[in-house]
């Protein structure tokens, strides 16, 4: 006799997959766009679809007919529909948008879509991967209109405050690939008045971009040929330029480096804090407030380490006394090692592990030690993540993230991906830092990406 089978449990779909699968065979409830979208060349724009229950789904699109397209999507699934009342009373009294016909809002975002493509530039990945689905599918079913996209003739890119310095120089760059340099406008803020970019001072950049990629590769190994060292101002400038240039035009996947800006983006958006020694950066166990008396202790020690003093030893023990054998004085005596006794560093780093693995400042060393171990062995080390060294910290202070930026920089460049140096080069401006700071990161990253194409061309 055979046994009775149970039947299988029924597998419920995510919403988003529902969206992707089954969105499309509801009803459409009700669209929205902003009723001056045709003067802005912007619009927010809003479907809903109505389930059998009543509740509703719907996305919301902000949509650039001037350049960009669709640059930024949210979505909502199978919501009551007086929370959807709510949010759209909401939307309506911020955003000033009326009730429209679907095959207007259909025309505005593909019409959009479509003209940001022809430039280089695609939809959010909201859209991409969800809610492209609570819209019909962009066939000749849906009626054909006449939507301007771009301004007088030309792409124009409004560059407002929530724009970060990081997505101008994206932006600005594949306009000049795309279009070419003159063919396009900027607006610096919404108040501004628009200026023609040929009007800027000359762009080595743009001058090297309408070279052929043989022409980019034969002037670099011209400007490089005797090395850095006795390199003029001016021909430094065309290198970092042509460099540049090069990594954009020639090396790079735009898709790739967008996608590690993306994952890299806590390095940009985690809170640093205004003092430069904290009790977490200490390693302490319980909070308490670090006096300026005692922050000037601590410089005295790094000041001592840097300028490898033999009164060094004496402090830290000085400072033992004090704090105990805290996490924070343990890697200096470990940053003290590294250069004055290799051998002991390497088992004092091994004989500390156990206690530090959560410690910020350990956990950059012992990426250090295994970036050299990599160098060492030929291997291939994966890049350091902020989540792997401040797990749970809410702020970091000066002092760790330039430790941790200068530790990724480092492994990044015994890498030698090409994409990823690019996405540094994207990011470093907008490192929450001081410019001076700032200043000294991209030095860094200009010479990381100069030399791994002098390797590369030797």
């Amino acid at each position: 006799m055979t046994k009775n089978k149970k039947n299988p449990p029924v597998q419920k779909l995510s919403p988003e997959n529902y969206i992707r699968q089954n969105a499309r065979k509801l009803p459409i409830y009700e669209c929205w766009t902003s009723s001056d979208w045709e003067e802005s060349g912007s619009a927010s724009v809003c479907v809903s679809r109505i389930h059998t229950n009543g509740n509703i789904t719907y996305a919301f699109y902000l949509v650039d007919l001037y350049c960009l397209g669709v640059t930024d999507s949210v979505y909502n699934f199978n919501l009551p529909i007086t929370e959807y009342r709510e949010f759209m009373d909401k939307v309506k009294e911020d955003a000033g948008i009326v009730k429209v016909d679907y095959v207007l809002v259909h025309n505005i975002v593909f019409a959009a879509i479509e003209y940001a493509d022809e430039l280089g530039f695609k939809p959010h990945k909201n859209f991409t991967s969800v809610s492209q689905y609570i819209l019909e599918e962009d066939t000749d079913e849906v009626e054909l209109m006449d939507i301007s996209c771009g301004r007088n003739g030309k792409p124009m890119f409004i560059k407002t405050e929530f724009v970060s310095n990081l997505e101008v120089q994206r932006v600005i760059a594949q306009l000049n690939k795309s279009v070419g340099k003159g063919n396009y406008n900027v607006i610096l803020h919404e108040d501004a008045d628009v200026y023609d970019v040929d009007k800027d001072d000359e762009d080595l950049m743009d001058e090297y971009n309408v070279l052929t990629e043989d022409e980019r590769l034969e002037l670099f190994k011209k400007l490089t040929i005797n090395g850095l060292d006795d390199v003029s101002d001016e021909d430094k400038l065309k290198i970092i330029a042509l460099t540049d240039s090069i990594f954009f035009m020639d090396l790079c996947d735009e898709e790739e480096v967008d996608d590690l800006c993306e994952r890299w983006s806590s390095d940009i958006n985690i809170e640093i804090d205004e003092d430069f020694f904290t009790w977490e950066s200490l390693g302490l166990e319980s909070e308490r407030k670090i006096t300026a008396e005692e922050v000037s202790e601590f410089h005295e020690l790094d000041d001592l380490i840097e300028n490898q003093s033999k009164k060094t030893m004496k402090k830290l023990e000085n400072l033992r006394k004090k704090w105990g054998d805290i996490p924070y004085l343990k890697c200096v005596e470990l940053n003290f090692l590294e250069v004055t006794n290799p051998n002991l560093y390497k088992s004092k780093l091994i004989e500390y592990m156990p206690k530090m693995m959560n410690y910020s400042f350990y956990m950059i060393d012992l990426y250090k030690y295994k970036v050299a171990k990599s160098i060492e062995n030929g291997d291939m080390i994966d890049v350091i993540d902020i989540e792997d060294v401040f797990d749970g910290r809410e702020s970091i202070t000066v002092k760790e993230m330039i430790a941790y930026l200068l530790t990724k920089f480092f492994g990044v460049q015994t890498r030698d991906n090409k994409n990823e140096l690019e996405a540094l080069s994207y990011m470093v401006d907008d490192f929450d830092l001081d410019d001076s700071v700032v200043d000294m990161m991209r030095m860094i990253i200009d010479i990381m990406r100069i030399n791994s194409l002098m390797q590369e061309y030797k």
